[in-house]
């Protein structure tokens, strides 16, 4: 009555794979909760991780140009998920409403000098998400019905963006004492990032009344373990 009891375990596996900018992560974990007796489990969790790269560079590694200073990095996160109770544990149904998804991100920058003191630093991401089973709401007999389907579904999204800035050094001198001088630097910078509305593309309509005209908007993804396609246009400077 008074204590929340809760028995949880993991195990994971790492490796570098040594030569390649590669390194993986699996583990699996447990959580049980003997008050409520549900039971969370991830069977397994993968992460798999490319350091930054520079294709163009030249030999010996040189990045001289802005086509060699080009870096990607990549990641990618999958997951096995099932919540379930005690009394289904380890049978059939207890894996009838797991989840399963896989998330990809990559980044890809550079940067270069523009009008002799300034930097240019150009940027976009990607990231593509994978469901194994997705949402799909009909009306029936006067109310709208949810139903879980089983089946692969993905969105994908990008970012572009860009900053340019400058240092300013200026010396500071004493004309009596130990201390000869002081720098100081200034870094202003300017930056602009997009991010166009993907909601919308992936959005479906129900019907939620007698009225044809009277509809939901929801998104198939609503329940996915990556979440839903980023909602409304992103148009930022700082």
């Amino acid at each position: 009555n008074f204590l929340t009891n809760t028995l949880s375990s993991s195990v994971s596996y790492y490796r570098k794979f040594v030569g390649t900018p590669f390194n993986m992560n699996v583990s699996a974990t447990h959580s049980q909760n003997t008050n409520t007796q549900a039971i969370t489990m991830t069977l397994p969790s993968l992460q798999l991780n490319m350091d930054r790269i520079y294709p163009f560079a030249g030999k010996g590694g040189i990045k001289k140009n802005a086509l060699q200073k080009v870096g990607l990095n990549y990641s990618m996160n999958g997951d096995y998920r099932i919540n379930t109770v005690d009394s289904l544990f380890f049978k059939p149904e207890m894996f009838e409403t797991a989840k399963a998804g896989i998330q990809h991100n990559t980044n890809v920058s550079t940067n270069m000098k523009v009008l002799k003191y300034f930097t240019l630093s150009p940027n976009a991401s990607y990231k593509e998400v994978w469901n194994f089973d997705f949402i799909e709401r009909r009306y029936e007999n006067n109310e709208v019905i949810t139903d879980t389907i089983k089946g692969f579904k993905s969105f994908r999204e990008y970012r572009v963006g860009a900053s340019l800035g400058t240092n300013i050094y200026g010396v500071f001198n004493f004309k009596k004492g130990r201390l000869k001088s002081i720098r100081h630097t200034i870094r202003p910078s300017i930056s602009y990032g997009y991010r166009p509305d993907f909601a919308d593309k992936y959005n479906q309509q129900v019907q939620q009344s007698d009225d044809p005209l009277d509809v939901l908007t929801y998104s198939p993804f609503e329940n996915g373990l990556y979440g839903r396609p980023s909602k409304g246009l992103s148009n930022s400077i700082g």
